[in-house]
């Protein structure tokens, strides 16, 4: 279930709602709607600062020179480094993190965190899903300031891995195609139906998908449904067609059948005992 009341706009904590840890989380915002300016902060404000903008934004960074950037990016400022960001032609939304500490020092140090470069690949879903973590944490009681790092590690660790892709990745859209097996596999696939839905040819499909993952994509979805299915069936309480129901399997001998010639073992070996 979703967050019953998500938060959007800013919130700033006193010092000392932190107790120890080397951290200090001085605001947070989500999804800030701004009117329609600049921001020209040359001295900066003395903190980290990470600003994220979902949609079109200026953005001036350590190149000097002022470029209309398409969203979403991020960019992440230290403390001796100024700000320059905005949109002159209307409103814009942006969220953001104002901290310090020697707890993000080390954290930005450790993880090669890029600054004063716009980073692009993160989406709103993560970041603002860092943000809220973090500020529903802040906002308790007596927030854990361990916990509170670990949020804002996660959006570090995050921007970090979005600027520096690995180069072996796969692009698009075979992370995408991939995910949608992830979510779908106990449904019934079929390679001319993924092939339809990505825009590509049966063929093109089968071969990137096995040059990226080893695998082709039909072969990989069963690989999931058998990993899926030996873990349900250490459950005694369930039965074997409740489990090859589970994972998409309609005909329970069949699963069975290729559920020992894969793995070597029958379903029911697995609750013996």
């Amino acid at each position: 279930m979703g967050d019953p009341d998500p938060f959007i706009g800013k919130a700033w904590y006193p010092p000392g709602r932190l107790a120890g840890g080397g951290l200090r989380v001085r605001g947070v915002g989500c999804r800030e709607e701004m009117s329609a300016s600049i921001i020209d902060r040359p001295k900066g404000t003395g903190d980290w600062l990470f600003m994220f903008f979902p949609d079109q934004v200026l953005l001036r960074g350590g190149q000097g020179e002022a470029l209309p950037r398409r969203g979403p990016v991020l960019i992440v400022w230290s403390p001796d480094q100024g700000h320059w960001y905005g949109w002159r032609a209307s409103s814009w939304v942006h969220s953001w993190v104002h901290a310090e500490g020697p707890a993000l020092e080390a954290l930005a140090g450790a993880a090669e965190l890029p600054r004063d470069m716009p980073i692009f690949g993160l989406t709103s879903e993560t970041v603002d899903a860092c943000v809220r973590a973090l500020h529903r944490e802040m906002a308790r009681p007596a927030p854990d300031p361990r916990l509170a790092l670990l949020q804002l590690e996660v959006l570090v660790r995050e921007a970090a891995r979005a600027a520096r892709p690995d180069a072996g990745a796969a692009p698009a859209p075979w992370p995408e195609i991939r995910r949608h097996i992830d979510e779908r596999f106990a449904q019934r696939l079929t390679l001319t139906g993924l092939a339809r839905r990505f825009s590509l040819s049966p063929q093109h499909l089968c071969e990137g998908f096995k040059r990226w993952f080893g695998v082709p994509p039909i072969e990989y979805q069963i690989r999931l449904r058998l990993d899926r299915a030996r873990l349900l069936l250490t459950d005694r309480n369930r039965s074997v067609g409740e489990v090859a129901a589970e994972v998409g399997w309609l005909d329970v001998p069949h699963f069975c059948r290729t559920f020992r010639r894969r793995l070597g073992i029958t379903p029911g070996s697995l609750r013996d005992g």
